[in-house]
């Protein structure tokens, strides 16, 4: 019975010391991280420190933003319900609405904003005008303190639905739900690209971009041109025809949106 209850009391005394070992020990390094630390605020660049927001609160017309443009001074935006320009130096914001007060789906004053929702924006810088890509509306030019209004019952664009605008020289390029339309704003002349006269397997074109240099980027949904073995090209408009450069030529990654760049010098000789 004692030697029974002496070796009771060794084990309880046992587990107490191991057990007043265990918390006052020093819990173990955490590993180190193979993650590089992230930087400081101070070792960012300022435009990744000093964010300035602008909402309906500061003066824009819409939260819901669609498209942006900087020229010089001025930020230029598009919105579900109007535009606006922000005057960088003074952050003064100026706007225009759409009013359409008997619900005609038309503008109540001549050269006034024609549309609501402003889905694309850009700008000639040889002559200042500003380009409108309108959701539904089609397109508008802004200069003079006018807006000009181009659709389908009034011009060659090929859909009022417009994604994607761009100022290539004379020309202006919009990007629509049915093909991309070209307006050459010296003769006035319309051209209509599409699956049957371009590289375009679908006709929804997302995007378009002119790269300073003569040639003008589509960006065309589900791909720009397939094959018998759906393989992807890209496509560049060259002496009235189109010329291909396989996926694998251009090292172009896969994906959904693809591209088909138009020769800007030959194209206008269709």
């Amino acid at each position: 019975m004692f030697r029974h209850s002496s070796t009771l009391a060794m084990a309880a005394f046992v587990f107490s010391a191991m057990a007043s070992a265990v918390l006052s020990a020093e819990p173990p390094a955490a590993a180190a991280s193979s993650l590089p630390s992230p930087p400081s605020v101070d070792e960012l660049p300022f435009v990744y420190t000093n964010w300035r927001h602008f909402t309906v609160e500061d003066g824009l017309p819409d939260d819901h933003i669609l498209a942006v443009k900087a020229d010089g001074p001025r930020v230029w935006i598009g919105t579900e319900d109007g535009l606006a320009c922000i005057d960088k130096p003074t952050g003064k914001i100026k706007v225009w609405e759409f009013k359409d007060e008997d619900n005609d789906g038309r503008a109540d004053e001549p050269y006034s904003l024609p549309w609501r929702a402003i889905t694309a924006i850009d700008v000639d810088k040889r002559t200042g005008d500003m380009w409108l890509g309108l959701f539904g509306g089609g397109l508008a030019r802004f200069s003079a303190g006018r807006f000009d209004h181009f659709h389908q019952l009034n011009s060659g664009l090929v859909n009022d639905v417009v994604y994607g605008v761009a100022v290539q020289d004379e020309n202006v390029w919009a990007a629509t739900t049915a093909g991309a339309s070209r307006y050459n704003t010296v003769t006035g002349e319309w051209s209509i690209y599409t699956e049957k006269n371009a590289p375009m397997e679908e006709i929804w074109n997302y995007g378009v971009s002119y790269d300073g240099k003569g040639k003008v980027f589509l960006a065309v949904w589900g791909s720009g041109c397939l094959d018998d073995a759906g393989d992807v090209f890209l496509a560049r408009r060259e002496g009235g025809t189109w010329k291909y450069h396989s996926r694998s030529d251009l090292q172009i990654p896969e994906g959904q949106a693809d591209l088909a760049s138009a020769d800007a010098a030959s194209s206008s000789q269709d």
